[in-house]
């Protein structure tokens, strides 16, 4: 089987993690990326809670299909899937995005932070500086998973280079971030 062709029935699962309390900026990059994650046929993988990077990234995810329902002429956008998994750390669904259509609810807290790193194949995470971003990212270096460090501050990018080089790359917009995974994913070992 051709690389293409494995690539064209494999699903990519990327995996998006950031702060709860989002900057205005992180908050518009991520709904930026939750678009441009659908647009392209990837799985998105959040947190999935109803306040920062994770809401927002799903909401453009759910934007996006909406577009493609239209464009497809679907009158019930619910038909066209926003390919997003929220993996939620409460027991219930109270606390998840009102753009989640897949969520799942764990009941281990924090603990959700390795499920969400375990069920991507690359992580995108925003700068915060917060313990959970911190951890997933250096999960994700464990386990010789591509990180993304979305316009990091120097301390944050130093820190996390210095783990791995070669795993950690940093981009400084969406568009850097986008380009780093489509490299990644053309040039991955299958």
């Amino acid at each position: 089987m051709t690389k293409d062709l494995v690539l064209a029935f494999s699903p990519i699962y990327v995996g998006v993690m950031g702060p709860g309390n989002a900057t205005v900026k992180q908050a518009e990059d991520a709904y930026h990326l939750g678009k441009e994650i659908r647009a392209r046929k990837w799985i998105l993988v959040s947190g999935g809670t109803n306040k920062g990077v994770m809401k927002e990234v799903n909401r453009g995810a759910c934007y996006m299909a909406r577009e493609i329902a239209k464009k497809l002429g679907i009158s019930d956008p619910a038909e066209i899937n926003p390919m997003a998994i929220s993996i939620l750390p409460e027991s219930g669904r109270s606390q998840n995005s009102p753009y989640d259509r897949l969520s799942i609810p764990t009941g281990v807290g924090q603990g959700r932070n390795a499920i969400n790193i375990h069920s991507s194949d690359y992580v995108i995470a925003f700068e915060g500086g917060s313990p959970g971003t911190s951890s997933e990212i250096s999960l994700a270096i464990k386990l010789n998973k591509p990180v993304i460090l979305l316009n990091p501050s120097e301390l944050t990018e130093n820190y996390f280079t210095k783990m791995d080089s070669k795993l950690v790359h940093v981009a400084k917009d969406v568009g850097a971030v986008l380009a780093i995974v489509e490299r990644l994913i053309t040039t991955s070992k299958l």
